[in-house]
């Protein structure tokens, strides 16, 4: 048995201080990432859990391990949500780089983004959901501070995106 299997298996857990580690898939299972509270992993990763608490020992290239599949799931999601908020957005008549110009986006960003070659900022992310739910009231809210986007608003109702 190698060194390092011993050090998982030999030493009691540090939170309830009973269990040992045993290598655990941990598929499955949610974790606190970035500003996510519940990141499911949905893909298979042995990593050293006490067999009594559950705790996890994040540790080296396990933590390393982890790091990197969580990053992915966490990209994957944020790809999916931008493309579904853009995708109602379209479909009820904007434009993509009138979407852009609404976010304060450059141009192209957004293709970027779909692509997954970009990720949203949080903040971003959050706007095109207010966006994407409330398109009329975000416009409204935004004139005041930025008026070019009364532009905009005019341009999508001489579309009738906002008729009834």
């Amino acid at each position: 048995m190698k060194r390092e299997q011993l050090a998982l298996t030999d030493r009691p857990c540090g939170a309830c201080g009973v269990g040992r580690f045993q290598p655990t898939d941990v598929k499955g299972r949610a974790f606190a990432y970035r500003d996510e509270r519940a990141l499911v992993l949905t893909t298979s990763l042995l990593v050293p859990v006490c067999n009594v608490c559950g705790e996890l020992r994040e540790r080296g290239a396990h933590a390393e391990s982890l790091d990197t599949l969580l990053e992915a799931e966490y990209t994957t999601k944020r790809i999916a949500a931008t493309k579904e908020l853009v995708a109602t957005l379209l479909d009820d008549g904007w434009r993509q780089v009138e979407i852009e110009q609404v976010m304060a986006l450059s141009a192209g960003y957004l293709s970027k983004a779909l692509r997954g070659e970009k990720t949203l900022a949080t903040s971003t992310l959050r706007h095109l959901i207010h966006l994407a739910l409330h398109p009329r009231q975000t416009l409204q809210d935004l004139t005041p501070r930025f008026p070019q986007v009364r532009e905009i608003e005019l341009a999508l109702e001489r579309r009738g995106v906002f008729a009834a």
